[in-house]
């Protein structure tokens, strides 16, 4: 069954999208259900999804933004967003800093080991070697 989160978001979409109680219902029927509770995790997790997607193409709600994509249409000798969520990643399998303080931490690391004075001043150069140090710092 879906998760009591997922039952959240679906209201709020539905609410975000103006949906009376008929018509959310009959959205529901479509899926199957009468009550977003009766959803498994994966098919709540599908309608989340399609109505994020709706509610953007209604303008009820901005896209949303993944992790450094303001980073995103930089001259190429930056490292893209991708690769920035990449070594994000790395980091967060080898840091020890709570959640919180995990961005500033990895400022700190990619100062104290690379002279990088934060994730938005990584070069494309930088990333190979960025990636390999905490593969290698995972594997201890």
């Amino acid at each position: 069954m879906a998760e009591k989160s997922q039952h959240v978001m679906i209201h709020k979409l539905a609410a975000v999208r103006g949906m009376s109680e008929d018509q959310y219902r009959e959205a529901l029927a479509e899926w199957g259900v009468d009550s977003c509770t009766k959803l498994s995790k994966a098919k709540a997790a599908s309608l989340i999804r399609l109505w994020r997607v709706k509610a953007v193409r209604e303008g009820k709600m901005k896209p949303r933004q993944k992790k450094f994509d303001e980073f995103s249409g930089r001259d190429d000798e930056w490292a893209t967003p991708a690769q920035l969520r990449k070594i994000d990643v790395l980091w967060a399998g080898v840091s020890a800093a709570p959640a919180k303080k995990r961005d500033e931490a990895l400022n700190v690391f990619l100062y104290n080991r690379f002279g990088i004075g934060g994730v938005g001043q990584i070069r494309r150069s930088s990333v190979g070697k960025i990636i390999s140090t905490l593969e290698a710092m995972m594997m201890k």
